[in-house]
């Protein structure tokens, strides 16, 4: 049981964003990360390609890591 709390813990404080928080993680808000910068596209042709990649915590499906790639 320590070791999925444990889990949980880092995954809602490195992995899962906050609304409150600017769509960013507790860690990045304790280190003093600057927020991700937001882009407005006006065309279509501007908005880059993305890849959605989905993994999991541990292998834990209640706990899952979600990332945006740039795909070239």
């Amino acid at each position: 049981m320590r070791h999925e709390v444990a889990l949980y813990f880092i995954w809602y404080n490195q992995y899962r964003p906050h609304e409150y928080l600017d769509a960013r993680t507790p860690e990045e808000v304790y280190n003093h990360s600057p927020p991700i910068e937001k882009k407005i596209h006006k065309r279509g042709s501007d908005i880059p390609k993305l890849k959605l990649e989905l993994s999991f915590l541990d292998g834990r499906k209640h706990l899952p890591i979600i990332e945006f790639k740039q795909v070239a």
